[in-house]
Order: C-alpha cells, then sequence, then structure tokens
C-alpha cells in the first residue's frame, strides 16, 4: 500500500513539475516578445507555410492558428519594429490540434496535421505544418420539412445541397438563410430550427435533416408616426410619410416592404435618421384576440437641415481638373419638395484661363475639344411626396458646354427637362421625360463635311447655327443590387427609348428615335475571383436620306476607358484621318492622294448609327498585399466600323482620301473599369486592331 501511495506521489511530481515547467517556458516566451527579443530555445518565427492542403487554402488555416510570421521588418532587416512571434511547441500541438478541428468542421474528418521546426541559425525558425487530408464526407441524403412554398424553394435547394460536401458551416448557413426567409414572409415567430447530421465513416456519407417551425402568419398592425423636427413646421405631415410607406394595416409582414419603405424615406435627404420597428409600445397582452397576430409597427424620423451646400473637386482623364458646387433647399411647400442648383467646371489646367497644368492631363491635353472651358449651370425641382409614392415628377432647366474627346463639342443655351418617375414593381422603375434643347456643336471640318454635307466655306457658318431639339424619351431600369462599388452577385438591366425632332442648322428637319439598352450580370467563383459581363447595343433610326445629319451627341461613339479599352477615346469605329500633306489629283484641285510617308496629325471620330459592347471580367477579390487594390483579368469587344446607311448617300465626295494598314498589336493601358460606376485603378493588358480609313480625311 505504501508502495503504491509512493508511486502515485512520484507521478503526480513529475507531472506537476512538467505543469510549473511549461508554465515558466510560457511566461519567459511572452516576457521576451514584449522585451522585443526572441531566445535561442524561442527562436523568432521567420516563416509559416502548409504542405499537402488542397481543399482549404493556406490563407484560411493562417487565419485559425496562433503560429504567424514576424513582421517583414524584423525578417528582412532586423529592425525592433512589427509584429515579433517567438516559438512555442506546445502551441504548435495546439495549432495542428486546431487545423484537425478545422477539417473535420468543413467535411473532411480524419485529416492529420503535424509541426515540423527548421533552424535558421540560433535565433530563427520556420514551421511548416504537414497535412494528410483524408477524403470528403458527402451529403447522400437530405430531409427539408415544414418550409412554407412562399419563403423558399425547397426542391431547388435540395438539389444544390444533395451531393455536396458535408461542410457543417454550409449546413448552418443554409439554415440560417432559410430562417431568415421564412420570417422575412411573414412568419415572424418562426421558432428556432432543428438540424441534425448522421455520419458514417465508412462509407463517407452523411444524412442531414432541417426542420423549420413557422408557426403562424403575422400582419402588420397599427402604424405610428413619430416626427423629430428641428422646424416649428414638420417637412412632411404624417399622412404624407404614411402614404410614402411600402406597406398598410392588415397587410401580410413583408421584411422587404419594412426594409424599402426606410430606404426610400431616407432617399429623401430630408431625415439623417430612419427607423421602422415595431411598436413596443403596444405590448402583447394588451392587443385584442382578433389582434393577436399583428404587428403594430412605428415609423420615427429625424429631420436633418433642410438647407445643405457642398463643394467639391477632382481629377480624371477625361475631364482633368474638374470642381463642383451644390446647394439643396428641402420641402420649399410643405410636401417634401427638393430644389436643386448645381454648377460644374471641367477641363481646369487645360482650358484657357486655368491652363498650365496639361502636362497632368497627357488625354486630353491636345484633343482641340478640350480647348474651353466645359461647364453646367442648372436648377432642379423635385416635387416627390406631392403625389404620393407612386409619382415622383421633377423639372429642370440648364445651361452647359461639353466635349468629347476627339470628337465634338456642344454648347446648349438653354435646355429644360420635364420628367416623372415610378416604380412599378420592386427594384423596377420606369421614368417618362420631355427634353428641350437649343444647341449648337462643333466638329472637324472632316467631319462635318463628310457625314453632314456642309463642305463650302460658307457652309460652316449655318452648321454652328444652334439648333432646336424636341425629345421625349421613355426609360426602364431594374437595379436590385446593393449599392457598392464592386458587385459580387446577381444582376442588372435598363432599356431606353428616346423619340426626337431636330431642326438642323434651323434648315433641316430631322425625325429619328434613338433605342438603347444595357445588362450586367455578376457571379462570384469561389472566395477569390467575381465574373462580372456587361452587354450594351444601342440603334438610332431615321430616313435613310437624313441619317447623315444625325448631331454628333445623339451618335454612338466607341473605343477608351468606358467600352473598349486598348483604344483611345472615340477612336474605334469610322472617323477621318486630318493628314500633314497630300498631293491634288489632276483636274480635280479638290480632292487629293494623302501622302502616307508623312502620316496623320490625329484621328476625327464621326461616329455611327449602331453600336454594341461586351465586356467579360474576372475580378480578384483579395488585393496584392492590400484590398484597396485588387486587379481583373479582362476582354471588351466592340464594332469596327458603323452601318453602309452612314457611308453611302453623301452629295460631296470627301476632300482626301487616307489610308492606313491594319496591324495587331499589344496595348498596356492604365485605366477605370467600365462594368460599373467605380474608379478603381487597374492595369490591364489587351489585343486590339487599328481602325478602319474611312474617306474624308482633310489636310492642314
Amino acid at each position: 500500500m505504501r508502495a503504491v501511495i509512493a508511486r502515485l506521489l512520484y507521478t503526480a511530481g513529475r507531472v506537476g513539475w512538467c505543469v510549473v515547467l511549461a508554465a515558466s517556458l510560457g511566461v519567459r516566451r511572452a516576457e521576451a516578445q514584449r522585451n522585443g527579443v526572441c531566445t535561442p530555445r524561442h527562436p523568432m518565427v521567420d516563416a509559416v507555410d502548409f504542405s499537402g492542403n488542397t481543399v482549404l487554402t493556406s490563407a484560411a488555416l493562417t487565419a485559425i492558428i496562433d503560429a504567424e510570421n514576424s513582421s517583414w521588418r524584423r525578417r528582412w532587416f532586423g529592425l525592433n519594429s512589427g509584429n515579433l512571434t517567438c516559438l512555442d511547441s506546445l502551441s504548435l500541438l495546439e495549432d495542428a490540434r486546431r487545423i484537425a478541428d478545422y477539417y473535420r468542421i468543413r467535411g473532411y474528418p480524419g485529416t492529420t496535421a503535424s509541426a515540423q521546426i527548421s533552424r535558421r541559425g540560433t535565433t530563427r525558425a520556420q514551421v511548416r505544418f504537414t497535412l494528410v487530408e483524408a477524403p470528403a464526407l458527402h451529403i447522400d441524403s437530405i430531409t427539408i420539412d415544414s418550409v412554407p412554398p412562399e419563403a423558399a424553394d425547397v426542391a431547388k435547394l435540395r438539389g444544390k445541397l444533395l451531393g455536396a460536401v458535408a461542410d457543417s458551416l454550409l449546413i448552418t448557413t443554409t439554415v440560417d438563410s432559410v430562417q431568415r426567409l421564412i420570417r422575412a414572409a411573414g412568419y415572424l415567430n418562426a421558432g428556432a430550427p432543428d438540424t441534425t447530421t448522421r455520419v458514417d465513416l465508412a462509407t463517407r456519407r452523411a444524412r442531414v435533416t432541417m426542420t423549420f417551425h413557422p408557426r403562424s402568419v403575422v400582419y402588420f398592425g397599427a402604424v405610428r408616426i413619430a416626427i423629430d423636427s428641428l422646424n416649428r413646421k414638420a417637412a412632411l405631415r404624417d399622412a404624407d410619410v404614411r402614404a410614402l410607406l411600402r406597406f398598410n394595416p392588415g397587410d401580410r409582414y413583408n421584411e422587404r416592404k419594412v426594409v424599402t419603405s426606410q430606404r426610400e424615406l431616407f432617399d429623401l435627404n430630408l431625415y439623417r435618421s430612419v427607423g421602422v420597428i415595431p411598436d413596443s409600445a403596444v405590448p402583447v397582452l394588451a392587443r385584442t384576440p382578433s389582434a393577436k397576430d399583428s404587428l403594430p409597427m412605428l415609423v420615427r424620423v429625424v429631420e436633418g437641415e433642410r438647407q445643405l451646400t457642398r463643394l467639391g473637386g477632382g481629377w480624371g482623364t477625361n475631364d482633368c481638373f474638374r470642381v463642383q458646387a451644390l446647394h439643396v433647399e428641402q420641402s420649399l411647400l410643405g410636401h417634401g419638395e427638393r430644389l436643386q442648383g448645381e454648377i460644374r467646371l471641367s477641363k481646369l489646367g487645360v482650358a484657357p484661363p486655368t491652363g498650365g497644368l496639361s502636362s497632368l492631363c497627357p488625354l486630353v491635353r491636345d484633343d482641340p475639344y478640350s480647348q474651353k472651358l466645359n461647364y453646367y449651370a442648372g436648377a432642379t425641382l423635385n416635387l416627390r411626396g406631392l403625389l404620393g409614392r407612386s409619382l415622383q415628377p421633377e423639372f429642370s432647366l440648364f445651361s452647359e458646354r461639353r466635349s468629347q474627346v476627339n470628337a465634338y463639342e456642344q454648347s446648349t443655351e438653354i435646355g429644360a427637362a420635364a420628367s416623372v418617375a415610378r416604380e412599378i414593381a420592386p427594384q423596377l422603375r420606369m421614368t417618362a421625360q420631355y427634353r428641350y434643347t437649343v444647341a449648337s456643336t462643333i466638329s472637324d471640318l472632316a467631319t462635318a463635311c463628310f457625314p453632314f454635307g456642309f463642305c463650302r466655306g460658307e457652309d460652316l457658318p449655318t452648321f454652328l447655327i444652334a439648333s432646336p431639339t424636341h425629345s421625349v424619351g421613355f426609360a426602364v431600369v431594374k437595379n436590385p443590387l446593393v449599392p457598392t462599388a464592386n458587385p459580387t452577385s446577381g444582376s442588372r438591366w435598363q432599356a431606353e427609348v428616346k423619340l426626337a425632332h431636330a431642326d438642323v442648322a434651323r434648315r433641316t428637319p430631322l425625325n429619328f428615335a434613338r433605342m438603347m439598352a444595357e445588362g450586367a450580370l455578376y457571379q462570384s467563383l469561389g472566395a477569390r475571383w467575381v465574373l462580372a459581363v456587361r452587354g450594351q447595343a444601342g440603334y438610332v433610326f431615321a430616313p435613310s436620306n437624313s441619317l447623315s445629319l444625325l448631331p454628333p451627341p445623339e451618335r454612338f461613339y466607341s473605343g477608351g476607358q468606358s467600352s473598349v479599352r486598348g483604344f483611345d477615346e472615340n477612336t474605334l469605329g469610322p472617323g477621318s484621318y486630318i493628314v500633314t500633306a497630300f498631293d491634288t489629283l489632276a483636274g480635280t484641285p479638290s480632292l487629293g492622294l494623302a501622302r502616307a510617308a508623312s502620316g496623320f496629325r490625329r484621328i476625327a471620330p464621326s461616329g455611327g448609327n449602331a453600336m454594341w459592347l461586351a465586356n467579360v471580367e474576372l475580378r480578384s477579390r483579395v488585393g496584392l498585399g492590400t484590398d484597396l487594390l485588387t486587379f481583373v483579368l479582362f476582354v471588351d469587344a466592340g464594332p469596327m466600323s458603323s452601318p453602309r446607311s452612314m457611308l453611302v448617300g453623301v452629295s460631296r465626295p470627301a476632300l482626301d482620301f487616307g489610308f492606313r494598314r491594319r496591324s495587331v498589336r499589344s496595348a498596356l493601358t492604365l485605366g477605370t473599369t467600365p462594368t460599373d460606376t467605380n474608379l478603381g485603378p487597374h492595369f490591364s493588358c489587351s489585343r486590339r486592331t487599328a481602325p478602319p480609313v474611312w474617306p474624308g480625311a482633310l489636310s492642314a
């Protein structure tokens, strides 16, 4: 008996000594790290890597373990700065266990991990985790019970999960998503779901059962409006706010209607805080028996300042430097109206009298249509709230000068627009607009002569006379995407039609219809990539004998950062080469042949009445060192010419002819992603073909 007790005491002593030793080593290691120095027993971790992992990335495994690299400043330059990690053998054993547990959770039970240490002298060490991955555990059978059909498509969900890896994270995420859909469909009192997973390790199969408890349907109850106003009179009355809501008492509860109502109230820019929440002032026990399944709602809004002034500025490749001033007056008539005045200036730094910074704007430095200051001055009155949430009328008056690089410059003396917008379905908005402008357009004499037929010197002043244009347009936009600079899933589309009548140079009537459609699709490809596809097409219908009179702003242009990258701005398509020298043909003093050896000065794009464009991008979701800088691989495609109707029927021949050999070359560009509105820089390499030569070039 004494011998047994003595052995137990001896064993306990050894275990206690090991615990004390491990604790002391851990304390010494922690103290060494705090002092910024590692010891030979605990050298600095110089590198941590993994081998044998094919299912999970090294980045995912690094995120769940304690071992990490010391900072590059310490490793490369020996500076006492940045993160310092000292080697801890006991912690590596725990990390190996964490890796095995994580593989089990992700559907690969039986995976083993071990850590090897490679010394680099006496002060540094490299850690490598070697993994032996087990076969995947697949879902062989799945049962989903008690899901209301209006909440989720159970058959489609079952088809997606059947045969997939029995990933616990996937199963949990699926259950949570379905539960949110059930609650959003009106089953607000749905109970917690039950999930069971039975695993057969011998066959590597799993049976999953998901049981939901939707309970009864909940309806919207009484709606109470609470307005906190900074003024004596609220911008909108209770009845006006109530009319803007997407739900009424007695409607089936729908979370999307709640979110949409909150977003639209906030979009009025009248309120700095908007809350649409259940009304806790009406307890459940105080409700009548018929209202037990109703949910009273509280709409609380806090008004902001009714006057707003903003100043901004920036730089763009096509605009050079630009500034903007905006002033807003809210709720002038007490119904949520919005009066906005805006002034924009661009081409600053290139156009006089603000020149002197043209070296910072190489794209527009030599552009003949960027040598005047572009401006916009206008006022817009939005009568939102006056006619309820269904219709949003808007009226605008403006004057502007704008230009397209290499193509034209348009000056609008006066412009007016009236539009009304209505949401005809969730995230589906229709807009009707009438627009009147009196504008003049300046383009190259070669461009004016060939498409417009103004080839005589006395014709040019007539061409510069401001031309009135009346147009009626309709647009339909479907955009359910969450506002973001870089969508990862979903789709959007829009289509617009414009019917117009123009008096070209106040002497030639022209009727035309302009149609344009665009669509975009975004699809996640794992955790690292997003596939973005965009298509765009447009066409202008006009009488064949008048099509050549189509004003330049109504034509389509292609090439450049917002369409087919790798080409100069607006140079993909028909155009005229402005040559430097030509030889006059015998007997025809107004015609000649360009001297190919002398080259040309620039291309004057003519535009076209038909266009199509396609962009396919593979975007990275993980940046190079930082997610602020990501990269994209893309393929752009667009038209190389306009329809034949744009090239025939010209009554006067061109003054010169230019020729250029088609060539294929590579291009390295720095630009912006055209699939959406973000302006993140990227490097891109594309394959391009030189634009064809069209008749109509003038000599200098």
